[in-house]
């Protein structure tokens, strides 16, 4: 009787061991079994030594099928210094937070792995398929990105979130506006979705419009902006479209409109894009505002914005013809860049041009102290020498 209950008892234990309410591991010590919980024991039992090497059997093969021997699975993990995106559930919401910490750690073959494996558990679940395809825009596989798009449930590709990515996706491969057809709607308007087909412009004949398709860039976005996405970079893709389409002041005139408050509040993303879109659409004045206001918010940067405006601007003027208000500007750019050889020369031979020689005599004698022996020099000389003349003559 006495026997039988010592039986018992392991074999309680061993149950409970099983089933996960004792968390820990067993040492045997001659004749008897330990079992602890958390370095602390909590049982131990004498076994008869002829019945230990069956009993023990059951208990390893048991414990076998939960935890490693030796280690305590119940305690938290350390995630000082994480290596690689373990989730802690298989909670779907868990296993993408994961994935996302691998991209923005960087391990982008570790949260491929990790998704891959998570939308075979979850094929329907949203985020996972959002991030699958963020996974993809990260390592720069638009191809895949677009692919992974396309795979999706209607349901979902129709989501304003899904359509903003698939925007960006056949943006990054050059698929603007993707295989353009042209369309005969009666009644139609540019801007309008008819079907499968987003109406571009309209063409000589009448309710001809030129179209593009689900596969682009164009088409894409709108769907996620008029979806209700408000998202600033999505504002600033839909403007940079317009710009690589050639029309930078369709682009600005969007990017402006969806602001939604004053140029000085938008993020340095937005404010990049204004400035540059203003530039290429030769509106000067709105561009040197916008990069003052990007010299504002980064004073420590102000030394390579400023001149680089400057000298765009003088660009600018120069293809316009207006010599004079190109001479200005690299004189701008010149008070910020004093010791640069290259600006000195382009100042020197714009004032020379404009006949203003004693300015261009200045110039010139900067550079040559700067750069003694410059490859223009026999052409600098040249011209000093022609104003010392004009000094001379009567």
């Amino acid at each position: 009787m006495r026997g039988k209950s010592r039986r018992s008892s392991v074999c309680a234990s061993i149950t409970a061991i099983a089933a996960g309410r004792l968390h820990g591991h067993n040492e045997t010590v001659g004749r008897a079994v330990a079992v602890t919980r958390r370095d602390r024991i909590v049982k131990v039992m004498r076994i008869p030594l002829r019945r230990t090497r069956v009993l023990l059997a059951v208990l390893l093969a048991l414990l076998a099928g939960h935890r490693v021997l030796g280690q305590d699975h119940s305690q938290p993990p350390d995630n000082s210094a994480p290596t690689s995106p373990v989730a802690p559930t298989d909670d779907p919401a868990h296993l993408c937070a994961a994935a996302r910490t691998a991209l923005a750690a960087g391990q982008l073959d570790e949260a491929e792995s990790l998704l891959r494996a998570a939308l075979s558990r979850y094929p329907d679940h949203a985020e996972l398929h959002l991030t699958w395809i963020d996974a993809a825009l990260a390592r720069g596989q638009y191809a895949a990105a677009s692919s992974r798009f396309q795979a999706l449930r209607p349901t979902l590709s129709r989501r304003p979130e899904f359509c903003y990515r698939a925007a960006q996706a056949y943006y990054r491969s050059g698929m603007l506006l993707g295989k353009t057809e042209l369309c005969t709607v009666p009644g139609g308007q540019p801007g309008q979705f008819v079907g499968q087909r987003l109406l571009l412009e309209r063409r000589a004949a009448p309710d001809v419009f030129l179209c593009c398709p689900p596969q682009s860039a164009l088409y894409q976005l709108r769907q996620a902006l008029d979806g209700g996405l408000d998202e600033p970079a999505a504002h600033v893709l839909h403007a940079r479209i317009w710009q690589k389409l050639g029309q930078p002041r369709v682009g600005l005139a969007l990017l402006r409109g969806r602001l939604g408050c004053a140029p000085a509040e938008t993020d340095d993303a937005t404010l990049e894009a204004l400035a540059d879109l203003a530039l290429d659409a030769d509106a000067l004045p709105e561009y040197l505002r916008y990069t003052w206001l990007l010299a504002e918010r980064h004073p420590e940067h102000r030394h390579n914005i400023l001149p680089e405006a400057c000298l765009n601007a003088a660009e600018r003027y120069a293809r316009r013809g207006d010599e004079r208000l190109y001479v200005e500007w690299l004189r701008r750019a010149a008070r910020w860049r004093p010791s640069d050889p290259d600006l000195l020369l382009r100042l020197a031979d714009g004032e020379w041009d404009l006949a203003d020689y004693e300015a261009a005599r200045a110039s010139y004698t900067r550079l040559l102290q700067l750069a003694p022996a410059h490859p223009q020099r026999g052409r600098i000389l040249n011209r000093l020498t022609e104003v010392d003349q004009l000094h001379l003559e009567p």
